[in-house]
């Protein structure tokens, strides 16, 4: 889905029920909490049923009580093809200003969809400048995949590396140790 620079898993989650059988709460709860360790979650909401709001309070009840409640979350508004009352749809789009438009039946918005997921994945762009050892191609590897790379200019067994990378990204480079990583701007 995503452009270059963003592998992703997709976990899809059970939908959300109306007065659950009190016997399946926990384990309605338990397949959610997969969203616990999730780096973005998609909220797919069915904006032809017109109690769309009423279901996006209930999810966000449901996640607060299982501490996602702060997790990077994309409102996707699905069925916009089949929408009866557009005054509703634009409510919405006025409560959730980043939310993205669709129709999974027509296509319609997955182009945005998915502009949109590597946008809020990637997080705002940073330009670096790293420096490291030239026989650590971690560093090097992982700004190529998940950065671009301006300049490279190579002394003494170092490199030294001007490059944009996402805000999200930034801790997982630190993870690979570069000797030097300075935020030019952001």
């Amino acid at each position: 889905m995503p452009a270059r620079g963003a592998e992703i898993l997709l976990s899809d989650t059970v939908g959300f029920l109306k007065r659950l059988p009190h016997q399946l709460v926990a384990s309605f709860k338990a397949t959610l909490e997969e969203a616990i360790n999730a780096d973005l979650l998609l909220h797919i909401v069915d904006v032809s049923n017109p109690d769309a709001l009423k279901q996006i309070e209930s999810v966000n009840e449901v996640l607060a009580e299982i501490g996602c409640s702060e997790a990077p979350t994309l409102e996707v508004f699905n069925k916009v093809d089949i929408v009866r009352k557009i005054g509703e749809l634009e409510m919405l789009q006025t409560l959730f200003l980043d939310a993205v438009c669709i129709s999974a039946k027509t296509g319609l918005g997955l182009e945005q969809l998915s502009k949109a997921v590597l946008a809020k994945y990637k997080g705002d762009e940073l330009l670096l400048q790293v420096s490291t050892s030239q026989s650590n191609g971690k560093v090097q590897s992982f700004l190529r995949a998940y950065g671009q790379i301006l300049k490279e200019r190579y002394k003494d067994g170092s490199v030294l590396i001007d490059a944009k990378l996402g805000r999200n990204q930034l801790p997982s480079l630190k993870r690979l140790r570069p000797d030097q990583l300075e935020i030019l701007q952001s």
